[in-house]
């Protein structure tokens, strides 16, 4: 029994380890990473890889299956969890794309097989499973050995970019799908700015597809409309290039040609729907109508955000310009307060100076009236001879009078006149018939009685301060 139980558990051992071969063998074949999925298949076509593989490339590509009736088509459903590519190396240095997160389309249709083509195609099956996993085993042979080999920096982008276009013309008419003329980076940035779809075609010229692609696909008015429809850009650009060797080392494609549709989601670039090789061109568009009709929602929503976003800034910017603006018209104000405040002190200081002046000139002037008023000869009695008596009329229209010897200068009466008037220290003497302005030299003189004056003339003090 022990014998028996020891055997048995060999044998499930050794069948386990078998399936699990035939499962990592199968999915490296057909590209399908979901074990479960590969796991399922292989088991309805009781483990013979043969046969799962022939069945799985030919739904894959469009053709009924030969050895087992898929189950009914599940309702399509808008691209969502799935494979997983890796990055780009950051020596290219594109922008980072998130991975592809739905399954791959390969798609070829193709009219029914007649049954001698489709003996022919079973007789087959072998061959190809051996030519894929040749093929297989060369690659991760030539990984494992030599690395990953990645293309080199492409040194210009843009022109990269503008010749395919201009190849693609000449090829293929004007008439096709709008391609930027830019790099790769700056359609991505360009798509991100402005939260919209971009389709990327990669062009290989040496595919046995490409033309027909380019033909019935590319330059169809179904999908001018669709992508017009949709404001979706479109970039194309040949393998051959450098730019094109670095977005096919970025993107991962399997076939040709190839095209990828990419949104913003997440706060940066991602891959939401992929096919690779020749469809037509109904069903191509109705799959891209598909996928944009799914992410439009989601971009709405981004772009209303965004929209928000701005509305919340530019009010902001708009309450900090408001406050910038009272703030300044607050500090305007406070510095025409200071400046006026500023000329009241300024013209106060200005008055108080000129009064203080006016003080001291007052204060001059009375010390010097009263200098003359001590320095002036004494008055004669009016006994005495020889004496004249002059009779001043000050401007205010009051009247003074005092006795003069003849022989007395001029001088002598602008001096009594200045002592005891409190007016203008500028005057001058004028008789009024006939009128005479009286005007004394450096020496004081003349006389008064060589002037002519008689006793008890009158002399008009004339202001002269003007």
């Amino acid at each position: 029994m022990a014998d028996s139980s020891d055997s048995s558990s060999s044998e499930n051992n050794s069948t386990g380890r078998n399936r699990n071969e035939l499962i990592a063998h199968f999915q490296e074949v057909t590209g399908l990473e979901d074990e479960n999925e590969c796991t399922a298949i292989l088991e309805r076509h009781a483990w013979v890889i043969e046969a799962a593989v022939q069945d799985t490339l030919n739904v894959a590509e469009g053709v009924e299956p030969v050895f087992d009736q898929p189950p009914p088509p599940a309702p399509p459903s808008p691209p969502a969890d799935g494979l997983r590519y890796r990055q780009p190396h950051p020596q290219h240095q594109l922008p980072a794309v998130r991975p592809y997160i739905s399954p791959p389309i390969i798609a070829r249709h193709q009219p029914p097989l007649t049954w001698t083509e489709w003996l022919i195609s079973w007789s087959l099956v072998p061959f190809r499973f051996m030519y894929y996993i040749s093929q297989e085993l060369y690659l991760y042979i030539t990984t494992l050995l030599f690395g990953q080999q990645r293309p080199a920096i492409p040194r210009d982008p843009t022109g990269d970019v503008q010749t395919f276009i201009q190849q693609f013309e000449q090829s293929y008419g004007d008439r096709h799908i709008p391609f930027l003329p830019v790099s790769y980076k700056e359609a991505l940035n360009t798509a991100r700015r402005d939260i919209g779809y971009l389709l990327v075609y990669l062009h290989s010229d040496n595919h046995r597809d490409t033309a027909e692609f380019c033909q019935t696909v590319l330059c169809s008015e179904q999908l001018i409309e669709l992508v017009a429809r949709f404001n979706c850009r479109c970039w194309g650009v040949s393998v051959n290039s450098g730019e094109g060797a670095a977005v096919s080392y970025s993107l991962r494609e399997r076939s040709y040609p190839f095209l990828c549709l990419i949104v913003p989601r997440n706060h940066q670039m991602t891959v939401v729907h992929r096919v690779e090789g020749l469809m037509s061109c109904e069903h191509l568009v109705r799959r891209l109508q598909q996928a944009l009709s799914f992410c439009e929602g989601e971009l709405a929503a981004i772009r209303h955000e965004r929209m928000q976003r701005d509305q919340v800034q530019l009010l902001r910017q708009q309450q900090d310009q408001a406050y910038l603006d009272s703030l300044k018209a607050d500090q305007e104000k406070d510095q025409r307060r200071q400046d006026e405040e500023s000329l009241l002190q300024k013209q106060a200081e200005e008055a108080k100076e000129k009064e203080e002046e006016a003080k001291e000139k007052e204060e001059e002037l009375a010390k010097e009236r009263d200098a003359l008023l001590h320095s002036l000869p004494p008055e004669p009695s009016p006994e005495a001879s020889g004496i004249i008596k002059i009779v001043f009329k000050l401007p205010d229209g009051s009247r003074c009078e005092r006795r003069f010897n003849k022989t007395d200068n001029l001088k002598v009466a602008y001096d009594f006149i200045f002592s005891h008037q409190e007016g203008s220290p500028h005057f001058s003497l004028v008789t009024n018939y006939p009128r005479q302005l009286l005007e004394f030299n450096e020496d004081g003189g003349p006389r008064l009685e060589e002037l002519g004056l008689t006793n008890n003339c009158i002399l008009y003090v004339q202001d002269q301060s003007d």
